[in-house]
């Protein structure tokens, strides 16, 4: 069965087919940047939280967490994930374009290259103002985006195989100029609950956007410092990045 709306039938198994690795070196690479600006644990807001792994990374390191999320799916794990770790963290199903959230945090993220599946230039612009709004004068966002270059000549268009811990996974890549957007086609097929066999097909689409322009909509939305570095480092983008992170204030 396919889904058009992604991070739907996705959730049962988004942990397993997700790179472990990334989020190791983001959680290595968020150490740093704390030390580098001097952010402090306060109130953080998890934007596409999704299945809550960082969320739960915050609140372990002191943050007091809401989570946000489109998915029911994806939050009804990360509420059993939350209550088997003992954290208390709130999370809020919504879409983080419309995002309607409190005043005053002191930190703001989206990873996982959530930013990317907002397709229209200026829903990304609506979404920086409103990220900018719930921030505190003193807050930052950080986040991880896809480069152009890396939804053009990364994923290109391409036919991949993964194998994961319960099953396998296709992964179907189309590239259009016109729209620098990336059609991601996953199909799993996979052993669920019971040793039940299951197959499941979703439809995902990101948006590759200039470096100059991501700045640029921040910029505009209030932030007073954009940098833009090769993720998981502090060197500028060259060119040659596939996926870039951003720390805006």
């Amino acid at each position: 069965m396919e889904s058009e709306k992604p991070f739907v039938r996705l959730a049962e198994i988004y942990d397993e087919l997700m790179e472990e690795e990334f989020y190791r070196r983001m959680v290595g690479y968020l150490e740093r940047v704390f030390e580098r600006y001097s952010i402090r644990p306060g109130r953080a807001l998890d934007l596409a939280c999704g299945t809550g792994r960082f969320s739960i990374y915050l609140a372990k390191k002191g943050w007091a967490v809401t989570g946000l999320d489109i998915s029911g799916q994806m939050l009804s794990v990360a509420r059993r994930r939350t209550k088997d770790a003992g954290l208390n963290i709130k999370f809020i199903r919504g879409d983080m374009v419309n995002l309607k959230a409190d005043e005053g945090y002191d930190l703001a993220t989206c990873f996982y290259d959530s930013i990317n599946y907002i397709l229209d230039e200026t829903k990304l612009s609506k979404f920086f103002k409103r990220v900018k709004k719930a921030l505190s004068p003193a807050g930052y966002f950080v986040f991880d985006i896809n480069t152009l270059r890396g939804l053009r000549d990364y994923w290109d268009t391409n036919l991949r195989r993964r194998i994961f811990l319960s099953g396998e996974s296709l992964w179907m890549t189309r590239w259009d100029e016109d729209t620098n957007i990336n059609t991601l086609k996953v199909t799993a097929s996979f052993k669920g609950k019971n040793c039940s066999f299951k197959r499941l097909t979703e439809v995902h689409r990101e948006r590759g956007y200039p470096n100059e322009t991501v700045a640029d909509l921040l910029e505009k939305a209030g932030f007073r410092s954009v940098d833009v570095f090769e993720c998981f480092s502090f060197a500028p983008d060259d060119g040659a990045a596939g996926k870039v992170a951003v720390i805006a204030k």
